[in-house]
Parts: structure tokens; C-alpha cells; sequence
């Protein structure tokens, strides 16, 4: 017989560990996307913070490499202003939903967080606020905005 027939003890102990392991693992799944989730929804709140006072190239800076490779500060600000001019002052924002995904359109794949909050604008009573951020070296970083 061969070291993995089920009558060994070996075998037993391994069989009741990996069961554990999968058990924890798939206890622990809900926690960590929770964390994750947290974690995104900070880094969104705090780079909305900078647009909503009109500090576009400080959010920009905090944008993900991925953004700023797609446009200058000098070509994103003018596109970025207008977008928010047109809405107005923000007056109220309420997160709605968090998505994880492992690739965006135009996008190489990796860990990414698509935020969406229901907002009144001054200009614009009901909208929704799209940001969808990428994890680059264990931060969230925005990657792309809309207003709709």
C-alpha cells in the first residue's frame, strides 16, 4: 500500500487537517474581502476629499500609476474640473456598493475596487459616483472616476 491509503493515521491526520485549513480559510474569505473593502473605501474617501475641495493635482499624486500613465496632470485637471464644475458643490454622499475584480477594461489584470455612492450635487440632486481603485503595493489608489 502506498503512503496515502486512508486506513493510516497519517493519512487521517493530514484528511482532518486540510479540512481544517479549508474551513478556517473559507471562515476567514468574508473577513479579509470585508477588510479589503474597508481599506478601499478609505482610500476612496479620502481622494474624493481632495476633488471635492478642488485639490485635483494633489489627487492626482494619489492616483494609481496606472491613471497617470493614461494622462499629464496637465491634461486630467482641466477634464476633472469641468466634470465636478458642471455637477457643482458636493452636498451629500452615501456609499451604495463595493465590488472587487481582478481586471478593469484597458487595464492589465490585477486587484481592483469599483465604489459607487449615491451623491447630491448642487447642479446635479441625484448622481452616482464611480471610483474604481487598484491596489498597488498593498494601497488603494484610484484608477478612474464618473459622475452619472
Amino acid at each position: 500500500m502506498g503512503p496515502w491509503t486512508r486506513n493510516q493515521p497519517e493519512c487521517t491526520l493530514l484528511s482532518v487537517m486540510t479540512r481544517r485549513t479549508c474551513f478556517a480559510l473559507a471562515a476567514a474569505a468574508p473577513l479579509l474581502v470585508a477588510q479589503a473593502e474597508d481599506a478601499a473605501r478609505k482610500a476612496a474617501e479620502k481622494w474624493l476629499a481632495f476633488i471635492d475641495q478642488a485639490k485635483y493635482k494633489d489627487a492626482y499624486k494619489q492616483s494609481s500609476q496606472h491613471g497617470r500613465a493614461q494622462a499629464t496632470v496637465e491634461e486630467w485637471e482641466p477634464q476633472i474640473r469641468a466634470m465636478r464644475e458642471a455637477a457643482g458643490d458636493m452636498q451629500q454622499r452615501n456609499f451604495t456598493s463595493a465590488k472587487a475584480t481582478k481586471s478593469m477594461a484597458g487595464a492589465p489584470d490585477g486587484d481592483y475596487m469599483v465604489l459607487e455612492y449615491s451623491t447630491a450635487f448642487a447642479k446635479k440632486a441625484k448622481a452616482v459616483e464611480t471610483l474604481m481603485l487598484s491596489r498597488e503595493g498593498g494601497n488603494w489608489k484610484a484608477a478612474g472616476y464618473f459622475i452619472r
